[in-house]
């Protein structure tokens, strides 16, 4: 497994809690290296990187820089999804750079998406990619589609936004995450789900809902993500492909 996670929790200069939570999929033969070293970047953060949306883009930057400039792995073609979420007493704030995902779920079971999947065939990053001199295409009209440089059969990236993939970024796949903020007061949040796509590629929004929901009294999270987890792996089994690299980090909200 190529994943790597946080949770997190800050006080902040009023002494209220503020947390963050992360999943980052790591892929490419460092895959692992550049996940890990996106987690410790993150571990080292503190609630005030994440203030302003400005700020958010100017650690984004900072991590880019120093993943793609580490001495201990190669990030040419390896990299990484982000996906966070920081939570403070009046505010979520989703953070997406990638296809992972990360969903908010009301009190009265209404779904909230908090990030949407970075994938190469949505319009506007198809849009970037082409511009850039890359492509968008299957691998023999199977799987999903992948960037690729205009005429060679390479890299091969099944995301349009990652960490690392110096290569990939080449022909516009980019390091800039989507960056959502929601108010407390208006959404009732009773949980978040934050996953790599080893959760969602088989499993929608609606079915992991439904396993939170299992759980809304307890509120015991780490066995809820467990659940999760363990469903998605038995939807990968009856598939008959490969399983997937999956991580899950479960969250519910005090009263």
């Amino acid at each position: 497994n190529q994943d790597s996670y946080i949770i997190k929790l800050d006080k902040n200069n009023n002494h209220e809690d503020e947390y963050t939570f992360g999943v980052f999929d790591g892929h490419g033969s460092e895959g692992h290296l550049v996940s890990q070293a996106i987690k410790q970047f993150f571990t080292n953060c503190s609630y005030f990187d994440f203030n302003t949306k400005s700020l958010i883009f100017q650690i984004f930057s900072s991590l880019s820089n120093i993943i793609n400039n580490s001495q201990y792995f190669d990030s040419i073609g390896s990299g990484s999804t982000v996906v966070l979420v920081h939570i403070n007493p009046e505010k979520i704030i989703s953070i997406n750079c990638g296809d992972s995902r990360a969903i908010l779920i009301t009190k009265n079971k209404n779904i909230i998406s908090l990030t949407r999947d970075h994938k190469p065939e949505l319009a506007d990053e198809r849009e970037r990619i082409e511009a850039s001199g890359g492509r968008i295409d299957k691998i023999y009209g199977m799987g999903p589609y992948r960037v690729w440089f205009k005429n060679e059969d390479y890299p091969g990236l099944a995301m349009s936004r990652s960490i690392g993939d110096k290569l990939a970024h080449k022909v516009g796949v980019s390091d800039v995450p989507e960056i959502k903020e929601f108010s407390i007061s208006d959404v009732d949040p009773l949980a978040i789900v934050v996953a790599s796509d080893g959760v969602w590629e088989f499993m929608s929004n609606e079915e992991v809902r439904n396993l939170v929901m299992n759980y809304a009294y307890s509120k015991d999270a780490n066995l809820c993500a467990k659940t999760i987890v363990e469903k998605a792996r038995v939807v990968w089994q009856g598939t008959g492909y490969a399983i997937d690299d999956i991580t899950c980090v479960v969250g519910f909200f005090n009263e």
